[in-house]
């Protein structure tokens, strides 16, 4: 008896490879992976390998009210949860995850050699010092512990909400619609997951 396996996986033209995680702040298995994972990542060639952390957001318009008041904004249009972490409210994980996608893109767009092990860093601090439960506090405080920039990071989630009333139903966020967008084309209703070269990993 014998057992053939194939790893099928799309190339890019320019050779890198494009590899995109996908979860929530609350999930202890995710941030468990990462916790792991980064220092396996930080000794990747970055000009070979692209990590790029994405964020996993519901939409629930017609929920209860008091569920969209302490999970949503934008009336429902921005929604988290987490069952097995009552805690912590849906839109303290929304607030938490604007923040570790804010800080991504802060520290990426710098384009310094290793800016974003920063990232990792943050990531690594918040998980052992709050575990899942991150929430302003334990944010700012991981923050002065890496000198990080909090006013930087907060103005990028300021404006990506088109209004100053976040739990307004006309309300938009551009981050989280890109996000739920790239999840409509490439999510797979589990997380945490990854996407590798466009390809959509399971399980």
């Amino acid at each position: 008896m014998s057992i053939m396996m194939d790893f099928i996986m799309n190339h890019t033209e320019n050779n890198i490879v494009n590899y995109d995680f996908w979860f929530t702040s609350s999930s202890d298995r995710a941030l468990d992976f990462l916790e792991d994972f980064a220092q396996v990542e930080k000794k990747m060639t970055k000009q070979h390998v692209n990590f790029e952390p994405h964020y996993v957001f519901w939409q629930c318009q017609h929920c209860d009210k008091r569920y969209v008041a302490r999970d949503c904004y934008g009336g429902g249009k921005y929604c988290a949860v987490e069952p097995s972490n009552d805690k912590i409210a849906g839109h303290e994980i929304v607030d938490e995850d604007l923040r570790q996608k804010c800080l991504w893109n802060t520290l990426k767009a710098k384009k310094e050699e290793s800016a974003t092990d920063k990232w990792w860093d943050y990531m690594a601090r918040v998980h052992s010092t709050c575990y899942n439960v991150i929430n302003e506090d334990c944010s700012k405080t991981a923050f002065k512990h890496l000198n990080l920039d909090w006013t930087e990071v907060q103005k990028c989630i300021d404006d990506s909400f088109s209004s100053k009333d976040r739990t307004s139903p006309s309300t938009t966020n551009k981050i989280i619609d890109a996000e739920i967008t790239y999840w409509r084309d490439y999510g797979t209703n589990i997380y945490p997951s990854v996407v590798i070269n466009k390809k959509t990993f399971r399980g």
